[in-house]
């Protein structure tokens, strides 16, 4: 429920004085508008009340908000805007090295104060010391890219630079700044390591970035890139904007060329000729300025991307009242013709470069992307948003905005609101998103998630092109307005504000406001900012903006009260609560926690004491309007809610005292976050220990370390270490017990990459108490019949027992079982101590579905002899020497035995091989690309074993090369070593792979094989099967030399039958007795001695070969049953006469019963006087179909499921001592 605009009247009642509310808010009295960071006490935004001099503006802040020794602030720049305000940038810095990303801004008028906006601490917590030199972290981040070359390797290139940018000294080798950076990417957290900050800019394959290397571990902590994808009066033909004016260079009366400097120092373009280096780039010419260059070469473009620069420039001029990028006249330089098919254009931070396109692309020179690609130059030199997640997708999402906004400017009848619709493809529509595959509503339908999320090429840098729509969407709404319900169920109603006034408060939002590490939400305070800044406080402007974002999932519906609380939810109190307001700005707080407690805080954290459920009220107070929110039952604390607990994503300490529990990392049901040190302790006074069971685990592991998880004995990491895990095994087989009544665990995570990290359960263990049973397991393949078993008895037991349910057992504690037959079993697992013991029955638990064991036919001789044994299946026959042998001897359906002086059983299985499957490109004409001789790999994860038999391969002529399978820590852990030809051919690998991630597949080095260096489409999958993810180069779009991998999944295979060569010395000599079973129903028992083979005759027209039969006679009577034993020597038969009587009764059933009988479901068996310690369920064949062992003395009764046994007749037989009674029952559905 949300209660909106209260009478003022009203509100004063509960309003206390302002000055108590900023108490709690700033130790400032009387700000205005105040806004925080939740890692540090100096706002984010704030207007002072007291008037403060521009001179002493950073000595107010560091005064005021009382800034550790050593924290200050150097000066970066100077900037102004059409209503005179002057902004002075300030980055801060520690003992003069640089917090990156930490830039402080001081917003002026008349050399007076009109506010602070930014990110900057109070304090940090530094994490690391500086153990590595410049020396070796560079060569850490080069073999970190490893580029086939660099741009300084190039001297041409290298005197190139030193032109552009008159420096005599300037060199595109990197050289080191000392920083200290958050990173995990969160760039709002004083936790900082220091960093080696590199700008590498590697020229094949193509790419610029700025590199973090960890100054302690050496570990690429950030990668922040820095290319960006996607004056004589003249006349210029262009190839997308028709006839256009634009200003060329006259060096003659009749030569002209592409430069200007009429607009700031310049606008000038090149031409590369389609190559690589910009030192050999050349000047385009004309004769008489008439720039008519329509040619194959497609020398037009060169005109629009010089006219498309100038109207650029003129734009920002106009409108904005900006001189170029830098607001100083920043010269524009264009580079066209770049590279052959090059799919793209970039902003390089320092000039434009644009590829012809390729057979299905124009070339990147249409107006709205020249516009795009410079905004980036503008953002660079202002916001400077970090280029990765949820900054850089506003980075793209202004260069969007500002892109069709040129547009629009240059060409109004044209414009549209697409992105590069003149190429031949629309890159994105602001208008409508999702038409292309993009979000219109934040977190909504197509939103890439970010949350853990390590940028990379791969992944578009968490999203950066992906999710930049919201902002481009929310700029549309606010320009052209419009109403519907978005992705959150939100219905919306925005009026525009027209372009002009839409495209005003963008460019202030992004050229005065935004910090480097803005995300969605700043975005939305600072353009309602930036438009309060420009149309007053109160006004319709800062309302549209607000709609606007409401209607992209964004804050509430204008300016409103808003929280959220960590966790509305516990087991247990006391119950901590941590509430974060959401609100817009306002000057005064009121919360009310619903248990008699409030606050004035901005950001509150209360303690509830009481078992309950609570509502949470906040009234928020502006200049404006007062507003008010309240959240029913909100808070819930109840002993009787699961106890889920998650470790601290914030580095701090957290302690649970409940007996029993789950933990998850801090990513929860995602990944954990990477730079990471938090702390959980489980401590239960009074309990003998803790036991922790692994449910899941998977962390990052390398040589260096990577990411841990410590286990200590105690209640801090004091106490002794248990264990330090690593990797995707269970820590200690999934089972760690501490000695005493608390443990400690550790979440230690480097700021790489990060995985699904864990999940655990834990219990309390009294020894006083009688144990507590249960138990999980695992199939580890249906099809086989493997299962594991692992016992969760807690109170420490010292025994243990099972029944399988198929009349296996076993007293060992975590067990491992075959079932050798398709079926449905039920499993009992007991566990005792010296007080008592406790049991546990799962019904219908394992389902197994195996193939058919092989038909066998075994071979008898009288004496000495070889012989042939015959087995016969759908599948392949595998024969071994002993039951337990892990490889077979011979393959195939007849085994012919060497000379056997005596029997022997041999053992036989049907294996049925998987169908091969194919992954990957099937060829290599996907993209542009070339052979290839340095270390690449692709990467890839497998998710239940393979084989991975062959791959398609292109070599640059003949000769041995060597293919390798490396783990992710890039140790070789099988390679084959082949004559591959030149040309296309399928290579045979046969490499036998578990199930894992971050497999490579690459070659030793000097392979010569093809790459594709443009268009690889990632990933390339099975689903639950594998997935090629990417390859180790540093750029996307590489794929290197293996194509149309043929996979093979794991075989399934039969239970093992005994097959048997028989030589015999004597003749067989037949007998056998009857006992009746129940009714019409015989067992008859084979005592023939030196028998083979069987045959018996019933005398009612029915015969079995089967040893001992159970056999059904039709009516009762008197019936002459045969059996005939054979061997190797010869046979013998006997005759008897068998009397079937069907008022016989079985003895010793006193009061034994089952009902219904017919049945279809359940089974009831009331045991009457007997006191069975086993049950014994048999078919009609006598075979053994379910065992039910250890049945406490005092049971009278049982239940049993037969739902998914076949119809037919079946006999369940109890067991007392010596004692056996038996039933007949029928199944019938």
């Amino acid at each position: 429920m949300n209660i909106k605009s209260f009478f003022a009247g009203i509100i004063l009642a509960f309003i206390l004085p302002a000055t108590l509310f900023s108490q709690d808010i700033s130790p400032v009295k009387s700000n205005q508008n105040l806004r925080y960071y939740s890692d540090s006490r100096i706002p984010a935004y704030l207007q002072p009340a007291e008037m403060i001099e521009k001179s002493n503006a950073i000595d107010w802040i560091s005064n005021n908000y009382k800034i550790t020794p050593g924290l200050g602030f150097r000066f970066i720049s100077t900037d102004s805007d059409q209503l005179g305000w002057v902004h002075d940038k300030y980055q801060q810095i520690y003992q003069g090295i640089p917090l990156e990303f930490a830039v402080y801004q001081v917003h002026t008028k008349e050399n007076k104060v009109v506010s602070f906006s930014g990110v900057a601490f109070d304090r940090i917590d530094i994490q690391n010391k500086v153990v590595l030199d410049e020396k070796e972290a560079l060569n850490i981040a080069l073999s970190y890219i490893d580029a086939e070359s660099y741009m300084w390797e190039f001297p041409d290139e290298e005197a190139f630079l030193k032109a552009i940018t008159e420096d005599i000294n300037a060199s595109y080798f990197p050289h080191a700044e000392l920083v200290l950076i958050n990173g995990k990417g969160n760039f709002k957290s004083g936790q900082l390591r220091y960093a080696y900050k590199f700008n590498i800019y590697a020229k094949e394959p193509v790419s610029r970035a700025e590199y973090y290397v960890d100054a302690e571990n050496g570990n690429i902590i950030f990668i922040n890139p820095l290319i960006h994808t996607t004056d004589e009066p003249g006349t210029a033909v262009t190839k997308y904007s028709g006839t256009q004016t634009i200003t060329a260079d006259k060096i003659t009366a009749d030569s002209f060329r592409l430069r200007e400097s009429g607009r700031g120092k310049g606008i000038e373009t090149y031409n590369m000729k389609k190559g690589t280096n910009y030192s050999a780039a050349v000047d385009f010419f004309d004769k008489d300025n008439y720039w008519n260059n329509v040619n194959a070469d497609k020398d037009e473009i060169a005109t629009d991307a010089h006219w498309g620069t100038e109207m650029t420039y003129d734009y920002y001029k106009i409108k904005h009242g900006r001189n170029s990028i830098d607001n100083k006249g920043y010269k524009l330089r264009s580079y066209v013709h770049y590279s052959v098919n090059y799919t793209n254009a970039f902003w390089n931070d320092q000039f434009m470069t644009y590829g012809d396109g390729n057979s299905s692309t124009q070339p990147f020179v249409a107006i709205d992307i020249i516009g795009h690609e410079i905004t980036h130059g503008l953002t660079s030199n202002t916001a400077d948003l970090v280029y990765a997640s949820e900054s850089g997708a506003l980075n793209e999402g202004f260069s969007d905005i500002f892109g069709n906004m040129i547009e629009l400017y240059a060409k109004p009848s044209e414009a549209s609101w697409e992105m590069g619709e003149d190429i031949g493809y629309v890159i994105r529509d602001m208008s409508n998103p999702n038409s292309g595959g993009n979000p219109d509503t934040y977190e909504g339908l197509y939103w890439l998630n970010t949350k853990g999320c390590v940028p990379s090429q791969q992944n578009d840098q968490c999203g950066v092109h992906q999710n930049s729509t919201v902002n481009s969407y929310w700029f549309y709404l606010l320009a052209n307005g419009g109403s519907g319900t978005n992705d959150k169920n939100n219905s919306f109603n925005v009026s525009g504000l027209g372009t002009d006034k839409a495209a005003a408060i963008a460019f202030r939002s992004l050229t005065v406001y935004l910090p480097p590490s803005a995300d969605y939400e700043d975005a939305r305070y600072y353009s309602a900012r930036a438009a309060s800044d420009l149309y007053g406080e109160c006004s319709n402007e800062v309302t549209q903006v607000l709609k606007a974002w409401y209607a992209v999932g964004i804050g509430g519906d204008g300016i409103s009260a808003n929280f959220y609380a960590s966790k509305t939810s516990s087991c247990a109190v006391p119950f901590n609560v941590e509430f974060t307001n959401t609100s817009d700005p306002h000057q005064q707080y009121i919360w009310d926690f619903g248990d008699g407690d409030t606050s004035h805080q901005l950001n509150p954290v209360h303690t509830y004491t009481n078992i309950g459920s609570y509502t949470v009220t906040l009234i928020a107070v502006s200049n404006c309007k007062t507003d008010t929110v309240i959240k029913t039952a909100y808070i819930i604390a109840d002993d009787k809610l699961p106890c889920i607990y998650q470790m601290s994503s914030n580095s701090k300490r957290e302690t649970a005292s409940v007996c029993r529990g789950t933990l998850l990392d801090d990513g929860g049901s995602g990944n954990y976050n990477g730079n990471l040190e938090s702390y959980f302790t489980i401590y239960v006074p009074g309990s003998s220990n803790i036991v922790l069971e692994f449910l899941s685990f998977e962390f990052e592991e390398c040589p260096t370390g990577c990411d841990f998880l410590y286990i200590y004995d105690g209640k801090d990491e004091t106490a002794p270490l248990i264990g330090k895990y690593t990797g995707s095994s269970l820590p200690n087989g999934g089972i760690i017990t501490s000695s005493g009544n608390a443990i400690t665990i550790r979440q230690s995570t480097d700021p790489y990459l990060t995985y699904s990290g864990f999940e655990l359960k834990w219990y309390c263990s009294d020894s006083t108490q009688p144990p507590r049973a249960d138990f999980k397991y695992k199939v580890i393949s249906s099809c086989t019949g493997m299962v594991e078993f692992t016992s969760l008895g807690f109170n420490q037991p010292n025994q243990w027992f099972w029944d399988f349910g198929d009349g296996e057992t076993s007293t060992l504690q975590h067990p491992q079982h075959e079932y050798k037959k398709t079926g449905i079993y039920s499993v009992k697992h007991k566990c005792i101590n010296h007080v008592g013991e406790d049991s546990i029955v799962k019904q219908d638990l394992i389902v197994i579905t195996r193939p058919d064991a092989p038909e066998i036919f075994e071979a008898t001789s009288c004496g000495p002899a070889s012989l042939q044994l015959r087995a016969y299946s759908n599948g392949i026959q595998r024969w071994y020497l002993n039951e337990t042998d892990t490889s077979p001897f011979f393959s195939g359906d007849t085994l012919t035995t060497p000379y056997l002086n005596s029997s022997k059983i041999y053992y036989v299985m049907a294996d049925y091989p998987s169908e091969p499957i194919h992954v990957g490109p099937v060829d290599n004409t996907f993209g542009n690309g070339g052979f290839f001789t340095g270390y690449q790999a692709l990467i890839f994860n497998v998710y239940e074993d393979i084989t991975l038999k062959s791959v398609k391969v292109y070599a640059n002529g003949e000769k041995i090369r060597t293919i390798q399978l490396r783990d992710k820590n890039n140790t070789v852990l099988q390679e084959a070593v082949i004559n591959i030809p030149g040309g296309e051919s399928r290579i045979d690998l046969n490499f036998k792979i578990p199930k894992g991630n971050d497999y490579r597949l690459g070659t030793t080095t000097g392979a010569d094989m093809y790459r594709n260096s443009t268009n690889a489409a990632y990933p390339y999958k099975i689903d639950n099967l594998i997935a090629i993810t990417g390859s180790t180069a540093s750029q996307a779009g590489y794929y290197y030399f293996f194509y149309d991998w043929e996979i093979m999944k794991q075989p399934c295979y039969s239970a093992r039958v005994p097959a048997g060569a028989w030589i015999d010395s004597l003749k067989p000599k037949a007998g056998f007795v009857a006992n009746q079973i129940h009714g019409l129903t015989i067992q008859f028992t084979n005592q023939s001695q030196n028998g083979r083979s069987f045959e018996w005759n019933f005398g009612d027209g029915s015969f079995s070969k089967e040893k001992q039969p159970v056999h059904i006679f039709p009516a009762a009577g008197n019936y002459n049953v045969s059996l005939l034993a054979s061997n190797g020597c010869g046979d013998d038969s006997i005759s008897k006469n068998v009397m079937a009587e069907s008022s016989i009764q079985p003895a010793n059933e006193s009061g034994f019963i089952v009902y219904p009988n017919p049945v279809d479901n359940i089974l009831f068996v009331s045991f009457g006087k007997i006191r069975p310690d086993r049950i014994i369920i048999y078919n009609s064949l006598g075979q053994n179909i379910q065992s039910i062992v250890n049945i406490p003395h005092n049971q009278k009764q049982t239940e049993i499921n037969v739902t998914n046994w076949p119809d037919g007749l079946y006999f369940i037989q109890l067991s007392e001592n010596d004692l056996i009674s038996t039933k007949s029952f029928i199944i019938k559905k």
